[in-house]
């Protein structure tokens, strides 16, 4: 596998998750688009997610693959353990905006609402009367 299909595939897939992830949280099926030549995924500007949720969607991507990544290690043959820690390392690269944004998140409080706008996000506070 070559390093751009390598990337190619990560850069779906991490989307794909995110997607998934995305659909399971809210019940709706997410936006999908291109910006320029990368596919992303995001919410309908309708859905409101609590921030732990929202957090959940963030780190999926980089949290299964990598997990299914280290899994796979004792049972792919030795000639594809390098695509496979290629793979793994592409997506931890490429998930540095996600991490970004849950280390950001994280300094809200969990009561926090976020709306997801693909570009951005809207983060609401929410304080008792």
């Amino acid at each position: 596998m070559s390093c751009l299909a390598a990337l190619v595939f990560v850069l779906i897939f991490h989307e794909l998750l995110h997607g998934v992830a995305f659909w399971r949280v809210s019940g709706e099926m997410p936006k999908i688009g291109l910006k320029g030549i990368f596919l992303y995924v995001s919410a309908l500007p309708s859905v409101y997610f609590q921030r732990n949720k929202y957090l959940w969607v963030g780190a999926a991507p980089i949290f299964l693959l990598s997990l299914v990544g280290v899994l796979l290690v004792p049972i792919l043959p030795s000639s594809l353990i390098l695509v496979d820690v290629m793979i793994v390392t592409l997506n931890v690269a490429g998930s540095a905006g996600d991490l970004v944004m849950i280390l950001m998140l994280l300094r809200y409080p969990s009561s926090s609402l976020i709306q997801d706008l693909g570009s951005g996000m809207v983060i609401y506070e929410l304080h008792a009367p």
